[in-house]
């Protein structure tokens, strides 16, 4: 039954890899598998991804939400321009059951981040149970902690996040600012007391959270 969301996927990989200078940044066939299980595993209904790219992630959340479930995906689209018509080319070409669970936000993650946690906190909108997190480096550990402390993620909710072994150069101990932030990140959520953390070796790293929820600094 999921033929024609699979054959979506493997569409848009060669496309991304026709098209785009940063191909290597569409997640691939593997951490996609791992994301559907995730989804379904944690019986997540509602998720949240920062970084779209070409939506490759998101159509294989979407897959595996249930009926009714749905992902926000946010990018700024910025850094690459071009990948903006392939992820809309994408999901017009889903079936009409995984297409509808996609919610596109064309915004700065930063700014998009800040105006929702404000609206979580007010009740306006329900938090989140699965958040996918492949952006901004340089922000992942501003942007995990605004949500964890906000609640955008709900206790007992999972966070993912991709390339935490960034080429390997976390692991050879490289200096330059990306490598030391997603080491300082790694650092950061495997000494976090509201996060069950887990680092899979696999592709560029993937690490699972689970957030167990208590504010820093409480009981």
């Amino acid at each position: 039954g999921h033929l024609a969301d699979r054959a979506a996927l493997a569409a848009l990989d060669a496309r991304t890899a026709a098209v785009l200078r940063q191909a290597h940044m569409v997640s691939g066939a593997l951490a996609a598998a791992t994301l559907r299980l995730l989804v379904k595993v944690s019986a997540s209904v509602r998720a949240l991804e920062i970084g779209t790219y070409t939506g490759f992630s998101a159509i294989a959340i979407a897959e595996a939400l249930p009926e009714g479930g749905t992902i926000t995906t946010v990018d700024s689209f910025v850094d690459e321009i071009e990948a903006k018509p392939i992820f809309r080319d994408a999901v017009a070409s889903l079936p009409e059951r995984t297409a509808r669970k996609i919610v596109p936000v064309e915004a700065d993650a930063d700014a998009y981040l800040a105006e929702l946690a404000g609206r979580v906190k007010s009740g306006t909108v329900q938090p989140f149970d699965f958040v996918f997190l492949d952006a901004d480096k340089m922000r992942q550990l501003a942007q995990f902690e605004l949500m964890v402390e906000s609640g955008i993620v709900r206790a007992g909710g999972l966070v993912v996040v991709d390339n935490t072994l960034w080429y390997s150069r976390v692991v050879r101990g490289e200096g330059d600012a990306t490598t030391r932030a997603v080491d300082g990140f790694n650092k950061a959520v495997a000494a976090d007391e509201r996060a069950e953390v887990v680092q899979l070796p696999m592709r560029d790293g993937l690490t699972v959270i689970r957030v167990v929820g208590a504010a820093k600094g409480e009981g």
